[in-house]
């Protein structure tokens, strides 16, 4: 009987009132969703600004990158300015400034960094004939060095032998088997402050050398 009284007793309570029936009110349900809020904003900002910076810090990189491959790139055809020649192509002297009011700032360089052979047979003043090693390309035609010693022009090539002119300079200097011969270079660098780029122009072809490293 007790405990038929007690059952009854607890159907008769409402049921909103059960404890075990209680949900968020409102205020907590607007408290939950504002710290959520505020928790996935601070989340996105967070992954925004690593976000930003990974990417500053690459082009970073790749900025460090350019300057150092420029660097090497000058540094090496500096040291060749002038080796053998003194004047090619566009280029009047071995370095000749160009100072431009309207257009990019300029120095342009003469190098001898292309090897185009060796020569196969000892070569003496005076000879009007060079008999070079086996032909891997085309053979030389123009203006070429013997070395860097003495400049003169390969004005026909048949198979291993180039007809020069002028004739091969010094008193008693004998060329011997092995030397080198090389090619000219015209090589420009042109600075566009406009757009912070480094240009590097050789015989006319132009390369980007460096983008922004002003």
């Amino acid at each position: 009987m007790c405990q038929m009284k007690k059952t009854m007793n607890l159907k008769q309570i409402p049921a909103l009132r059960r404890p075990n029936q209680w949900g968020f009110t409102v205020i907590e349900f607007m408290i939950a969703t504002t710290v959520f809020v505020v928790v996935i904003a601070a989340g996105s900002s967070f992954f925004g600004n690593f976000n930003r910076s990974a990417i500053v810090n690459e082009q970073l990189v790749d900025m460090q990158q350019d300057i150092r491959i420029a660097m090497v790139t000058l540094t090496r055809d500096i040291a060749l300015a002038g080796y053998g020649t003194t004047a090619f192509g566009a280029c009047g002297n071995a370095i000749t400034p160009a100072n431009a009011n309207n257009a990019p700032d300029s120095i342009s360089i003469v190098s001898m960094g292309t090897i185009a052979n060796t020569l196969s047979a000892a070569a003496l003043p005076g000879a009007t004939q060079l008999t070079i090693g086996p032909v891997l390309g085309a053979p030389p035609v123009g203006q070429i060095s013997l070395d860097g010693i003495t400049t003169t022009n390969a004005i026909l090539s048949a198979g291993n032998v180039v007809n020069i002119n002028p004739p091969l300079a010094g008193a008693g200097e004998t060329y011997p088997v092995g030397t080198q011969i090389l090619i000219p270079s015209c090589i420009q660098y042109a600075v566009n402050p406009a757009t912070r780029q480094l240009n590097r122009v050789v015989d006319g072809v132009a390369n980007l050398l460096a983008d922004g490293a002003l």
